[in-house]
């Protein structure tokens, strides 16, 4: 199975490329020196980066790949937590995408992502492709305490 995984929740805009839990590229594009003077994220810039970035970045994962957008089985995008506009862009992307292109759509949320990488006890049945690798770079989660979602939808 080939995957695209899209994560915007927050300040960086990522795309990689899984390949029967391989991953073929992962693609990020930073947003910190953006909103360095601020002093923490200003979510209406966020947003305005991914729409930026978006394109390019999934463009050089698929490129990297060496994966075109008709070799994919699934498209995935992040679905929450995080900035809800940031989260827009790479959602509603992902989604258009797997709908031109007729495949399925698997939306995540971080919290959930972190704990089927950490390999906690899931509460229901995951799709079939391998959880195990990372799908993207999720690097908001890697302090979210997962054991508060396990029985949310």
């Amino acid at each position: 199975m080939t995957l695209l995984a899209i994560e915007t929740s927050c300040d960086e805009t990522s795309a990689a490329v899984i390949r029967n839990g391989e991953i073929l590229a992962n693609v990020v594009s930073s947003q910190t020196r953006l909103h360095e003077e601020y002093g923490g994220v200003v979510p209406e810039l966020a947003t305005r980066e991914h729409l930026r970035n978006l394109l390019p970045v999934t463009r050089d994962a698929l490129n990297v790949s060496k994966v075109t957008a008709l070799d994919l089985d699934a498209v995935a995008a992040t679905r929450g937590p995080g900035l809800p506009n940031a989260l827009m862009v790479g959602l509603k992307a992902a989604q258009s995408l797997a709908f031109a292109l007729r495949k399925p759509f698997l939306g995540f949320t971080i919290t959930r992502r972190t704990s089927i990488r950490r390999g906690f006890p899931a509460s229901r049945p995951e799709p079939i492709f391998p959880l195990s690798s990372p799908m993207c770079r999720w690097s908001s989660a890697a302090d979210t305490p997962c054991w508060s979602t396990w029985n949310r939808n």
